[in-house]
């Protein structure tokens, strides 16, 4: 029989919060072991390989339980992932129809916020044409973001054409619906008809509470902005999707965040991402500021972790309903599945400007390594295949990473922005997400073990 071996990069062990674990990457399992076997298996890591056989000769209980937990995994020798052809059952375009904003965020990646950038109504619908004709023909659900760079209820004329325009290819059998998030300062009764009207799926954006949005996204007034939001969440209904929450080095506590918001979004999606920063810009983090930030991340998986053992279930709905960056990675190891793309910007999502031009994503438009064609002449094929490769077995760094499957890389815009080129590992960020990972394992556990129900509704509502 042939000896199977165990690559060093596949197996993950270690200690969160007095727990020892064991992650076996390529098969998304995670056991809890005791102290003593977390130290052999950490010794047998050292060698080369992990050899099955070394381990069957051992009378030890530890080198036992080792064994049985290799034996009953299916690792193989070979085991590469290809890339898939797809990653979705939707596409989504973002229209970046204008940079034009009533605010000044301090990290904002968009610096020129005049009218030049505005996008035509013409080129608005020619470019919807080609994303869901030419793009993506056969795919069954289509998602507009209205969003653009800037913030989009300055540009009112616009959005009331292309979502009746929008409408009519919904009448024509197109499933295809708009949607943007707004910084809520514009939202009144007019807004709430048209989403109404157009079933525009919308959400606002905040920093946490009232000291920090204000002190980060200049010229907002926090409490306009709650009345704004609470009147036109009720009036919505179901095409209300939450409070989208970003953070910086400058506001991290995330538990105090998240509450802060929980007050007004009780009941809708609450999502707490990190900022897209350039190097050095405001709300960068630093290397000195990200063991502070891994330290608020513990905090709120405990907090979490709390909420979910107390059947808090208001609280834990709107959080896993939710996009946030940590709730990924318990989704990852709740369910098993395996990240290959860090994102499908550029396969399924790209971007599209006011001279027609395909960007990879929003947040690099107008960088030609990010431009990907035009609406009128098409997709560069190559370009696009080159993004296509850009996947967790395919870079070097992260092929032989254990959280590779978990992760898949660094964002393309923050590698971009950072190092020139798109796939490149960004080692903060390898810290940060390694960590994330760890935690998302230590409360799945903790859950199995003393709250499989909760865990079983977590799984099965989200």
């Amino acid at each position: 029989m042939e000896e199977r071996l165990y690559k060093k990069h596949d197996i993950e062990f270690f200690e969160l919060f007095n727990n020892f674990y064991v992650f076996i990457a390529n098969e998304q399992i995670a056991v809890s072991v005791k102290k003593e076997t977390l130290e052999k298996l950490v010794k047998l890591k050292t060698a080369k390989n992990i050899s099955l056989n070394s381990l069957k000769c051992s009378n030890d209980k530890s080198y036992s339980f080792i064994n049985k937990l290799f034996e009953n995994s299916l690792i193989q020798k070979h085991n590469t992932i290809k890339a898939p052809d797809f990653l979705y059952n939707s596409n989504m375009l973002s229209l970046v129809h204008t940079q034009r904003c009533n605010l000044n965020c301090r990290y904002c990646f968009a610096h020129d916020k005049s009218d030049k950038f505005d996008m035509s109504i013409e080129t608005a619908k020619n470019a919807i044409d080609f994303f869901i004709k030419d793009f993506a023909p056969k795919n069954n659900y289509y998602s507009i973001d209205l969003t653009g760079a800037g913030e989009p209820l300055v540009n009112k004329k616009f959005i009331i054409a292309i979502v009746e325009y929008i409408k009519k290819l919904r009448d024509e059998g197109y499933n295809i619906f708009p949607a943007f998030i707004t910084n809520g300062m514009l939202l009144d009764d007019e807004w709430g008809k048209i989403i109404l009207e157009n079933k525009i799926s919308w959400a606002i954006s905040l920093d946490g509470d009232k000291k920090h949005q204000e002190m980060i996204r200049k010229g907002s007034d926090y409490d306009k902005i709650i009345q704004n939001y609470l009147k036109l969440k009720n009036s919505t209904k179901w095409l209300h999707y939450g409070i989208r929450c970003t953070y910086s080095s400058e506001n991290y506590a995330f538990v105090d965040i998240f509450e802060s918001i929980y007050k007004v979004a009780f009941g809708f999606p609450i999502t707490i991402n990190p900022a897209r920063t350039r190097p050095n810009d405001f709300g960068d983090f630093s290397e000195e500021k990200v063991d502070d930030l891994l330290q608020e991340y513990d905090k709120f998986c405990l907090y979490l972790l709390k909420l979910s053992l107390n059947l808090d279930l208001g609280r834990i709905n709107s959080y896993f309903s939710g996009e946030s960056y940590f709730r990924k990675f318990i989704g990852s190891i709740l369910n098993k599945s395996k990240t290959i793309y860090r994102c499908s910007a550029g396969i399924q999502n790209i971007a599209i400007n006011n001279e027609g031009n395909i960007f990879i994503c929003t947040s690099m438009t107008g960088e030609n390594e990010a431009l990907l064609g035009n609406i009128h002449t098409g997709i560069n094929l190559e370009k696009q295949n080159y993004i296509k490769k850009i996947y967790a077995d395919n870079i070097p760094t992260c092929s032989i990473c254990w959280a590779r499957y978990n992760c898949a890389g660094s964002c393309m815009a923050e590698s971009l922005y950072r190092t020139g080129k798109f796939g490149s590992v960004l080692p903060i960020k390898c810290k940060i997400n390694k960590h994330l990972i760890k935690l998302a394992i230590f409360y799945c556990h903790q859950l199995y073990t003393k709250k499989p129900d909760i865990l079983q509704y977590i799984q099965e509502k989200h």
